[in-house]
Formats: structure tokens, C-alpha cells, sequence
């Protein structure tokens, strides 16, 4: 049998739409359950059949869900032969051209026009806000692929309508780059630049090699954010040094406290540098030395 999940998102829904009138070619037993509220008028097909209200799932509600289920496994009937064409699955194509898309192929320019215009005819046609906005999504994800050539963002700027978006070339990526914080208008057509490394249209704030025609999978950190880079590295890991030599002469205060005294200074020395141990290292150097010194304290009072 079929159970048809009724909402009014349902009722909306073309994938919805397109399997109950599978399941009536097949003459399943259909059963709608409704889970959700429902407004205008019940012009669809599905309200031919009685429905199942179980938007408040009670004992009741659950026994009538029951009840409605057994009585319409009593109605199937066998299926017809031959079986009627299954139907391609809803979004068929925006699969595929997801899958393209997404994958690791190279996308030749052919491939990235026809992509372009299959898309812009799905928004042209599709009423469904959830389709139109992932039919946009393909298109930007489409625009950022590194080989994705200047007419093809172009054309799918246009179809976006973002006439001041990135046009993919790296004079619309260093505009459109987080270090600029907005977008420049191109008042003239953009020239191809010369070869060379450039901000990352995909915002990544690394550089990515453009040969001239298209961009490359190279990249690269910035000059200036590489020194940043290793100034930051010597700076928050400091040597270990001090802590380490803490540490020995707190050992050494055991036998004689007057090392501990030296393990209590360069413990200090440690913790101001911001070493890993090098609390650790002054509070054992005090520990040890104060143990030294009662030793010695108990040892020559006798």
C-alpha cells in the first residue's frame, strides 16, 4: 500500500505529486495521513481518499491509524502486467549536474556552457523557492571550479543577476577580496591580467596562479602572512631552557637548599617568558628548597 504523508509542504511538493500517481497506476491501496496543517482549497488528487487526522498522535488516533492500514491491505488488488514505466526521479537532471558539478572531472568550456544553460532554464521554469535556491547554489559553485573560463562566469553572473559580483579574473578577486571589505563596480570590460599569483577568488586568503586564461590549483601563502606566520611560531613557543634547569637545581636542593634558591630564580625567568612548565618548574623549586632547608634545619640541631 501507499501512505501518502499529508501537509500542505506535500501537497507543494512535485516528488510528492509525481509518486502518488505512480502508486495509482500500480492501483496500490492509498492511504493519506495527515501530520500537518492544511489551507486553501482540497482541489488536489489525494483528497479523494479518506484520511487519517494524525496531527495529534493519541491511543485513539493510533488504534484509527491501525484500523485504516488493515482495511486497505484488504483492498490490494494484483499488480497490473506489463508494470507502467516507473517515473525518472524528481530533479533528475539536477542531480547529474550536481554530480558534474561537484566532481573532480575537468569541465571542458562545452561542458561549463551547457551546465550554464540548463540552469538558466531551470530557473526560468521551476516555481518551487527551495529548487530555484539550489539551482543557485550550483551556479556559484560552478563559478568558483579553477577552471572555469571568464565567459562562463560572466554568464553566470548575468544569470545570477549580480552585476557587481566577482567576475572571476584576479582584478574582481582582489576587489572582491575580505582585505578590500567590498566589491568595485567594473565600469569597463575586464582584460585578461598577465600570469601571475593573485588573491583567491574563493576567499580563501591564500594567492591561486592564474596562467593567463583561468585559474590554477596552486596556491600559496602571502609573503606577509608567512613572516606573521613564523614571527608567531618562535613567539608562542618559547625554549624550555629555563624550566628545565628549574627543575635540576630543584632536584639538587634536596642535598643542598642553596641550589633551590638558583631553581627559584630561573623559575621566575620561566614563568615571565610564558614557558610551558615554567610555573610548574618555580613551584617545585620552592617545594624542594623549603624541604632542603627543614632537612637541614632537623639535621644540625642535633
Amino acid at each position: 500500500m501507499f501512505v501518502f504523508a499529508l501537509s500542505e509542504n506535500a501537497l507543494q511538493s512535485e516528488a510528492c505529486l509525481v509518486e502518488l500517481t505512480y502508486a495509482r497506476d500500480l492501483g496500490l491501496p492509498i492511504l493519506p495521513v495527515q501530520l500537518g496543517d492544511l489551507r486553501g482549497l482540497r482541489d488536489h488528487a489525494i483528497f479523494a481518499y479518506q484520511a487519517i487526522d494524525y496531527r495529534n498522535p493519541t491511543a485513539s488516533a493510533g488504534i484509527a491509524l491501525v484500523r485504516a492500514i488493515q482495511e486497505r491491505e484488504r483492498e490490494r488488488q494484483p499488480l497490473p502486467d506489463p508494470l507502467p514505466p516507473a517515473p525518472p526521479p524528481p530533479y533528475e537532471y539536477l542531480m547529474l549536474l550536481g554530480t558534474a558539478i561537484n566532481g573532480r572531472a575537468t569541465l571542458s568550456p562545452s561542458e561549463q556552457e551547457s551546465i550554464v544553460l540548463q540552469l538558466r532554464q531551470a530557473l526560468r521554469e521551476e516555481k518551487n523557492d527551495a529548487v530555484r535556491a539550489n539551482v543557485r547554489t550550483l551556479l556559484a559553485t560552478l563559478r568558483e571550479r579553477p577552471e572555469v573560463t571568464h565567459r562562463t562566469v560572466t554568464e553566470i553572473n548575468t544569470v545570477l543577476g549580480a552585476a557587481t559580483a566577482a567576475s572571476g579574473t584576479p582584478q574582481a578577486a582582489a576587489q572582491a577580496s575580505p582585505q578590500h571589505g567590498f566589491r568595485q563596480p567594473a565600469q569597463q570590460p575586464i582584460q585578461q591580467p598577465a600570469p601571475g599569483w593573485y588573491p583567491d577568488p574563493g576567499g580563501s586568503q591564500q594567492l591561486r596562479y592564474w596562467d593567463g586564461r583561468q585559474w590554477q590549483q596552486q596556491t600559496r601563502v602571502p609573503a606577509n602572512q608567512a613572516s606573521v606566520g613564523l614571527l608567531q611560531q618562535t613567539t608562542a613557543k618559547p625554549s624550555k631552557a629555563l624550566s628545565i634547569l628549574a627543575f635540576t637545581l630543584a632536584g639538587g636542593a634536596l642535598l643542598i637548599p642553596f641550589l633551590g634558591l638558583g631553581g627559584i630564580g630561573l623559575g621566575i625567568a620561566a614563568a615571565v617568558r610564558k614557558e610551558r612548565m615554567g610555573r610548574t618548574a618555580l613551584w617545585v623549586a620552592v617545594a624542594t628548597t623549603v624541604i632542603g632547608f627543614l632537612v637541614w634545619t632537623a639535621l644540625y640541631s642535633r
